[in-house]
């Protein structure tokens, strides 16, 4: 057998030292890059709307929500980024890794206009190896494209409030802001935020104007006087900007800085024209306030400047009038007064002032000028009136208040004066008529039943005339004369029993009245009722005691009405009151007489022989007296002895 040749088995041991050699130090290589001692993430790129864009640890990408970004490659010290991964909190940025996306599409829904900060971290396992960070944030065209699409001014203002808040010091968002506001009539805010800009751009008058504008929309007057102000003080020569001011601080009722404002404005004019309308307005303005004599001064300056304006001169004529100066007023007037053709007023204030100072001429001449104008002014008919009542013209004063009766048919003193004059004109039946129309408005007017009455008298109206009579006597019971007239007039017409209760009233007013109580008297004697006509005889002498008169009346009544014993005490009473009254004692005498015979007939020669005494102590040597006492005492006396 033969032997074979081996190859040195030092040779392979060798080769295979040298591929564990080879294949131990990739390992270890692979080992130390694959876990490096201290691994790191280096860097992040990033497609940007296919813009790469390469972000070192720690830094920050700042981008728009319609931005479209992929992550492109992640850099770190870690081989094949062997166990590394991204991690954000509220963005999958995981995404990121395989696609470009439009960022909007990864953010919460509805806050894509809102500020957005995502920490994007580079991790193997738990450790941290480092971060980027991603600034979501819409631009100032985001957000102002964003307003254009949206419909909703409401919504719309909302979006670009939000923006301003994210754009605090951006101009164009502001005014879009300020607009909104402006176009939904948010006045408060939009004159906020223009005052927050006029701060800030002080040298900037359109700012103002525009402010002005909103503070007039919202009626803000104290917003609009201030801009003004400030306005004013930017254009201090502007007369035109001063007068708005002015103008404000009038209808704002601050009238002393209106006038002061004004007088201003003056300075800086120089038309004629433009300077008497403001002169005009001071003039009212001092008026108002009560600086008379200002407001004069500045209303001639404008009388002079536009002398065919009248009512200038009326303001005139009434400051004038205020001051105390009646006449100049009165010439101002009458300046104003021949411009105004149709003025009715004015004129029948001249005439009511010439009527003051007693120039009837001129007060009659300008109420005819007023009367033909407006002829059925009863004003000026009234004035007129007074003047012809002041000229003693009754004729004409007569026909105008016939004039004016149809216009106020209703006046009291219109129909009262106009039965007065027709009653002065003799003119009775008009009179009557008028007054009866007068007494319907006023029953209790006693001087127009006392004139109707006298009318009815002389219009022989005696009825009429009577039954005024008893209405004055509700009213005047105590006056005679009403009685006088009734019972003339019932006498005569012998209504007896009419004037009973008429003087019974009367009594009642004024009790014991001798004129009343005379007439009742004799009416009760034509009614044949005698007996009330002595009581009421009794009464009154009760009040009238030495009423010679009305006690022969009574005695003669009784006497005649056979009441024997009334009449001698009646006539008793008369000759206590005068002794030497002869009817009075003769009468006495016979009624006395016839007594003592009754007496006597009757047997009663005690009261006889009493009676027969009585007459011979009224009169004395009466023989019938005498002789009838004597034979009845012998009479007694011989009755007397026989019985002894």
């Amino acid at each position: 057998m033969a032997l074979r040749r081996r190859r040195p088995r030092r040779r392979r041991s060798l080769a295979w030292l040298l591929v564990f050699l080879a294949v131990g130090a990739g390992g270890l290589w692979l080992w130390n890059n694959m876990f490096p001692d201290n691994p790191r993430f280096q860097a992040m790129l990033i497609l940007q709307n296919g813009d790469p864009i390469r972000l070192l640890n720690g830094e920050s990408l700042y981008l728009r929500p319609e931005d479209r970004i992929r992550i492109q490659e992640i850099s770190t010290n870690i081989l094949f980024n062997s166990g590394v991964r991204i991690f954000s909190s509220g963005l999958d940025a995981n995404a990121l890794l395989y696609e470009e996306m439009p960022l909007h599409g990864l953010l919460p829904e509805n806050k894509t206009f809102e500020h957005h900060q995502f920490r994007v971290e580079v991790k193997r396992g738990a450790s941290l190896l480092g971060h980027v960070s991603l600034v979501v944030e819409p631009s100032l065209d985001d957000w102002l494209a964003r307003a254009a699409r949206i419909i909703d001014p409401e919504k719309r203002l909302g979006h670009l409030e939000r923006a301003l808040e994210h754009h605090p010091e951006d101009d164009q968002i502001l005014d879009r802001v300020i607009k909104e506001n402006i176009d939904l009539e948010n006045w408060k805010k939009a004159s906020a935020m223009l005052e927050r800009k006029a701060e800030k751009q002080p040298d900037d008058d359109q700012v103002l104007q525009e402010l002005l504008s909103v503070y007039e929309s919202a009626e803000d007057q104290e917003g609009v006087l201030s801009t003004l102000k400030r306005l004013a003080e930017f254009y201090s020569d502007d007369p035109v900007l001063a007068f708005r001011l002015a103008r404000k601080l009038e209808e704002a009722g601050r009238t002393s800085e209106a006038i002061e404002e004004y007088e201003r404005v003056l300075g800086l004019l120089d038309q004629d024209q433009d300077r008497a309308a403001v002169l005009k307005t001071l003039g009212y303005m001092y008026s108002r306030s009560g600086d008379t004599q200002k407001a004069i001064e500045r209303y001639s300056e404008a009388a002079k400047i536009e002398k065919d304006d009248a009512n200038l001169f009326y303001n005139l004529a009434g400051l004038h009038d205020k001051a105390g100066d009646p006449e100049k007023a009165d010439q101002y007037l009458k300046e104003a007064v021949s411009m105004e053709t149709t003025d009715v007023d004015g004129r029948m204030r001249l005439a009511e002032n010439a009527l003051e100072r007693g120039r009837l001429e001129e007060a009659e001449k300008y109420l005819k000028e007023a009367l033909s104008l407006e002829p059925d002014s009863l004003e000026a008919m009234l004035l007129l009136a007074d003047v012809f009542d002041r000229l003693g013209d009754r004729n004409r004063l007569k026909e105008l208040y016939r004039k004016m009766l149809p216009l106020a048919p209703e006046n009291e003193i219109l129909v009262y004066n106009l039965a007065v004059l027709e009653y002065e004109a003799e003119e009775y039946a008009d009179s009557a008529k008028h007054l009866e129309k007068y007494l319907d408005m006023k029953p209790d007017d006693m001087n127009a039943l006392e004139l109707l009455f006298d009318t009815y008298v002389r219009l022989e109206q005696w009825d009429a005339a009577s039954e005024t009579v008893l209405v004055l006597l509700d009213h005047a019971p105590e006056n005679l004369d009403y009685y006088h007239f009734i019972f003339d007039v019932l006498g005569r017409q012998e209504r007896w029993d009419e004037l009973v209760p008429i003087l019974k009233k009367g009594l009642r007013a004024v009790p014991a009245n001798p004129v009343i109580t005379d007439y009742l008297i004799l009416v009760y004697l034509e009614l044949d009722m005698k007996t009330h006509a002595m009581d009421l005889m009794s009464e009154a002498l009760e009040s009238r005691p030495e009423d010679l008169g009305l006690m022969l009346r009574l005695a003669r009544l009784a006497d005649r009405q056979g009441e024997e014993d009334r009449a001698a005490g009646t006539y008793r009473r008369i000759l206590e009151v005068d002794p030497e009254h002869e009817e009075a004692r003769e009468a006495l005498i016979s009624l006395l007489i016839q007594k003592a015979r009754r007496q006597e007939a009757a047997g009663d020669i005690d009261s006889a022989m009493a009676t027969y005494t009585e007459v011979m102590e009224i009169a004395p040597g009466n023989k019938e007296a005498e002789e009838s006492y004597l034979r009845l005492r012998l009479e007694k006396v011989k009755g007397g002895s026989s019985g002894g």
